[in-house]
């Protein structure tokens, strides 16, 4: 599983391993996975699942999770205590992996508690 970077929404979590529409290749748990869980936890709670056409009764898969900022905001603030606590003990691509997620957390959800209060 790697990150990104795709145009203007920021990042994308993409899976090198996964056949198309199958599960996701097992591997062995590394931090940078460990940081992807998390984030794709937070992308959740923002309404950014999976794409539209994917999920409902025509397809099976089950609803869309509603959109949770507080469950969001929680992750993401996570996120930001893992930062602090091993900061200095990161290989470079970590502390670029982590920096770059919690950016776009962020963001995404700087634009959903706006949307939320149209």
């Amino acid at each position: 599983m790697s990150i990104e970077q795709k145009g203007p929404r920021g990042f994308q979590l993409v899976d090198e391993g996964a056949a198309p529409g199958g599960p996701a290749a097992e591997g062995p748990m590394t931090f940078g996975t460990f940081l992807l869980s998390l984030a794709t936890s937070a992308l959740v709670h923002l309404g950014e699942g999976p794409p539209p056409g994917t999920q409902g009764p025509e397809t099976g898969a089950p609803d869309p999770v509603p959109v949770n900022l507080p469950l969001a905001h929680q992750t993401i603030e996570i996120l930001e205590l893992l930062r602090e606590k091993t900061d200095g003990n990161l290989d470079e691509d970590e502390a670029r992996l982590f920096s770059g997620l919690l950016h776009d957390l962020r963001m995404r959800y700087v634009e959903a508690a706006a949307r939320q209060n149209q």
